[in-house]
């Protein structure tokens, strides 16, 4: 997995980069065949809040499609906390559709195997009794 991280009015000292690394680098519990992942920290500014909000959000590229969340909070370090935190849910998220996808198609092939085993029974059965 490659992780790539990119910051906006952030200074990205070795410290930050090292801990979001290590952050995002423990997605791989959850996800297997994750290929990429973009992290981005940016520094904003809200007109209702004092203060700086640092603003983390990531990317990451799967084989077939991508997940994306995003976290605000008032430190670096607590944005990327929050931003581990929500691509977990999204995750997971995730692979409970893909298994549901396919539990749906193997549900059909199932009844469609059944429904075409019993025709050919009751075929074999109606030829047993025919006395013609």
């Amino acid at each position: 997995m490659q992780v790539k991280i990119y910051g906006k009015d952030v200074e990205l000292t070795p410290e930050v980069k090292s801990y979001a690394e290590n952050k995002i680098g423990g997605l791989d519990r959850f996800l297997k065949n994750i290929l990429e992942v973009h992290v981005d920290l940016i520094k904003t500014t809200q007109h209702h809040k004092q203060g700086d909000i640092y603003k983390a959000s990531a990317n990451i590229h799967i084989p077939g499609s991508k997940i994306y969340a995003d976290f605000s909070a008032e430190t670096v370090l607590a944005s990327i906390d929050g931003l581990v935190d929500q691509l977990q849910g999204e995750i997971k998220k995730t692979k409970g559709k893909k298994g549901t996808k396919q539990m749906k198609g193997l549900r059909k092939l199932k009844n469609l195997m059944t429904s075409f085993l019993s025709r050919k029974k009751d075929s074999v059965e109606d030829e047993d009794t025919y006395e013609g």
